[in-house]
């Protein structure tokens, strides 16, 4: 409902270039860096809703003449997180190491990981020297293993909790 208002103000306004910021979890589950034109397969309400989302964007921008593309991030950590973990993992694991939790993550789950300072810096030369009507991957391109995260982790905090993995 806010993404469709947002684009309905925007065709009212005259508005020539929409850019929206999506995720790679729209691809699913996979464990190997994707390219813009793989398939999808949305997991779960967040990946499916993102995707739904994009289409939208697309769909609307080109029936109104309106200039789009789409932004999908890898996992970004760095900065606040001001959604107490709720939206980033990452952040989550590393509030419950500091605080001595437990920790639970997927047997080989991989993902690429970007800080958010390079996450911004391509985004804004994307926004400025990207073609549009495309579809973008922002991240390193490189995947890694979340066990392996989750131990720097916990070597760089001193944590002494608990970490268990599950199948997926």
């Amino acid at each position: 409902d806010c993404l469709m208002k947002r684009l309905i103000a925007c065709n009212d306004t005259g508005v020539k270039e929409f850019n929206f910021v999506s995720s790679w979890f729209v691809y699913g589950w996979h464990t190997t860096p994707r390219k813009e034109d793989d398939c999808c397969r949305p997991y779960g309400l967040y990946s499916i809703t993102k995707r739904c989302a994009e289409q939208l964007v697309i769909d609307f921008c080109s029936h109104h003449g309106i200039q789009w593309r789409i932004l999908r991030l890898g996992n970004v950590y760095g900065g606040p997180d001001r959604s107490n973990g709720q939206r980033n993992v990452l952040h989550y694991v590393v509030q419950q190491l500091k605080m001595g939790r437990p920790v639970e993550g997927v047997v080989n789950m991989r993902r690429d990981y970007i800080h958010i300072g390079d996450t911004c810096r391509a985004i804004a030369t994307i926004c400025k020297d990207g073609p549009t009507n495309e579809i973008y991957n922002i991240g390193t391109g490189q995947s890694q293993l979340f066990s392996r995260v989750v131990s720097n982790c916990v070597a760089l905090t001193g944590s002494d909790s608990e970490i268990s993995f599950r199948d997926h």
